[in-house]
């Protein structure tokens, strides 16, 4: 079972994605709080220095109580009444002057004691009413007076929320921007890594040893990835071809001395001699028959697969050479008490070699049969504008899940298999001659049990490449 592992872009989307925006979320936070410390201490100085004036006015004039009111009303008036707020208040929290207070409302008592301010000592207070934000400093002058300055910061209050607003849209914005950024980068930088590992499915599932990773891919690694994966598979495709010319030039050379053997045993035959001599012969030219047909078999798939085999197409119904096929069955079906279902139309018009289809359908009704009890052997055809099809289908041992990719190798047989009758070369063999014509085969398990296979077939033969002129 393959292990499912996270995607590398997924990864490395989600690893610097969480960065990022950790990065945005702190710098977010401490420019905001640089901002509402700068805003605060705006108001503090501001108020600060209107309180240093204002005790200066004040000590100027003396306890005179008209001059001093005097001197409140006009800083009112020089800050904005509704703006700013000027007091005096004794000992005991009471308003003794005051500015113009209209626009205040109930801001304009004070909440806080004389007493409860050190002598010279600044105090400061905060409060809001739906229609203020006000900010207060208290600065005891004496035993029984303290100055009391009021600053409405509502438009400042405001301005800070739009500035935070602001910023906060906008480092939102350059996330956003910044992750989608990252997703294309990362996406061109995983693009050869996704190239390299398509190309090895498409080997892997085609047998297709000439694919290759286009070049250039987006980065340099990546390249070096794919360069790496074109030269390794150069290799491996030079060493196949060689191994596949060995094993041409094996099976050519081994069928020479078995013909002379069958020879020498079929001379034996001719002279007779006792039952045992007669039967050791005869066990001789079974296996020499035996061996050369297996031998033929390696020499056909070795050059189906370098490209070496010469089709003879023919135009014939595909559905006609089926049935034929399974008229050669249908003894040993019956002796089996086994059941043939066919479901083929009525004609397949088709333009491929009749020597190799005949043969490919014969080994796949043959393996129904054999590795099959009881049940029904069921035969599919279908057509369309451009290919053909044949399925197979049995109710008989089937194959393990595990086994399934591998069945179309030479001489591989599962092991629910090996005490049948055969060396594992059908299956790669009909693989083999399919590619070659431009078709091809697929397996599937049948329900409840049992296998399908399916050929499909081109309507009519690839076309031939053709010589330069010069």
């Amino acid at each position: 079972m393959r292990t499912r592992f996270p995607s590398l872009q997924w990864h490395l989307m989600l690893s610097t994605g969480t960065v990022l925006s950790l990065c945005f979320l702190l710098t977010f936070l401490v420019l905001d709080g640089l901002l509402q410390r700068n805003f605060d201490q705006q108001v503090q100085s501001a108020l600060t220095s209107q309180a240093m004036i204002l005790v200066e006015e004040l000590d100027r004039v003396g306890d005179v109580e008209a001059e001093r009111a005097g001197i409140l009303a006009r800083f009112g008036l020089a800050y904005g009444m509704s703006n700013g707020l000027f007091q005096l208040i004794d000992g005991e929290g009471r308003v003794a002057l005051s500015s113009d207070d209209t626009a205040w409302g109930e801001l304009v008592n004070s909440t806080v004691r004389g007493d409860d301010v050190e002598l010279y000592a600044f105090f400061w207070e905060s409060r809001r009413v739906p229609e203020k934000d006000a900010r207060f400093l208290y600065y005891r002058i004496a035993s029984d007076a303290t100055v009391r300055i009021g600053m409405d910061v509502s438009a400042r209050r405001e301005a800070l929320r739009m500035t935070r607003l602001v910023f906060g849209l906008g480092s939102l914005l350059s996330l956003v921007l910044s992750l989608l950024l990252l997703g294309w980068t990362t996406r061109r930088a995983v693009q050869g890594v996704r190239h390299v590992r398509e190309r090895a499915e498409t080997i892997r599932h085609q047998d297709d040893l000439s694919a290759r990773v286009p070049l250039p891919t987006a980065f340099r690694e990546t390249n070096e990835l794919a360069e790496t994966f074109n030269a390794m598979m150069d290799r491996v495709q030079f060493l196949v071809k060689n191994l596949r010319l060995v094993m041409d030039h094996f099976a050519h050379d081994l069928k020479t001395p078995m013909t002379r053997l069958r020879g020498l045993a079929e001379q034996s035959l001719r002279r007779g001699g006792d039952d045992e001599d007669m039967e050791l012969a005869g066990t001789v030219v079974d296996e020499c028959d035996r061996i050369t047909a297996e031998l033929d078999t390696l020499l056909l798939i070795a050059r189906a697969e370098s490209g070496l085999s010469v089709f003879r197409p023919s135009a014939f119904d595909l559905a006609e050479c089926v049935r034929e096929c399974l008229e050669f069955f249908e003894p040993e079906l019956e002796m089996k008490g086994m059941a043939l279902a066919e479901r083929l139309p009525d004609s397949m018009p088709i333009t491929v070699d009749l020597q190799v289809t005949r043969r490919v359908v014969l080994n796949l009704i043959e393996n129904a049969v054999k590795y099959s009890e009881t049940g029904t052997v069921t035969v599919t055809g279908t057509q369309d504008q451009s290919t053909a099809s044949i399925s197979v289908c049995d109710n008989g041992l089937g194959i393990r899940a595990e086994d399934a990719e591998q069945i179309f190798e030479p001489f591989f047989r599962t092991k629910d298999h090996a005490t049948r009758e055969g060396h594992g070369l059908g299956l790669s063999y009909c693989r083999s001659v399919l590619n070659a014509m431009g078709g091809g085969i697929h397996y599937r398990p049948n329900q409840p049990n049992g296998s399908c296979f399916t050929i499909t077939m081109p309507l009519e033969p690839p076309p031939e490449p053709k010589e330069d002129a010069g």
